[in-house]
């Protein structure tokens, strides 16, 4: 200890320095209660970015021109297709894909990237915004994965407005 302090139980009220100064006792670590990020006794309709039409399809990365979204129920996994007519747009695809999202009664998104557009359209819809699914992923592993807590919630948009410049889709 700091200072030639021996720290000497003095029961439940914490420890005593040598000075007989009282220590405030530590909680122990183990008796915590620590909330998990995603509580699922609030189960959402979740619209993952998706390149197919079935639960099986590969994600698509980018929310405003991926050509379906899938809404799934996380607890029953029921599912509904959405196409996303809002992808073929020059300019605005993102707030187009989230006016679509937010019509169908979305609860939260999952995607590889959102832009700020979308990012603020989905926000002031009340809807959740998730990041990070791989193009690797179908949307069922995305799915499981977003119900282990996986992902985590953004709370501030990724880029500038106008990343995508409007000229169709970016490969990445």
């Amino acid at each position: 200890m700091l200072g030639g302090a021996v720290a000497v139980p003095a029961g439940d009220q914490g420890y005593k320095n040598r000075d007989d100064k009282a220590v405030p006792a530590r909680r122990d670590v183990r008796q915590r209660n620590i909330e998990p990020f995603f509580t699922w006794e609030n189960n959402m309709k979740l619209c993952i970015s998706s390149s197919g039409k079935d639960i099986g399809a590969r994600v698509d990365t980018a929310f405003g021109r991926a050509p379906f979204f899938l809404i799934i129920d996380t607890e029953t996994m029921e599912s509904e297709v959405v196409a996303n007519a809002a992808a073929a747009s020059g300019h605005g695809a993102g707030i187009g894909a989230a006016q679509i999202v937010s019509d169908k009664g979305a609860d939260g998104v999952l995607s590889g990237f959102v832009g700020p557009n979308a990012f603020n359209a989905l926000k002031a819809s009340g809807i959740r915004i998730f990041e990070g699914i791989s193009a690797d992923d179908t949307v069922q592993e995305a799915v499981a994965a977003f119900k282990k807590g996986d992902y985590r919630e953004k709370t501030a948009p990724s880029a500038k407005p106008g990343r995508g410049g409007g000229r169709g889709r970016r490969e990445f």
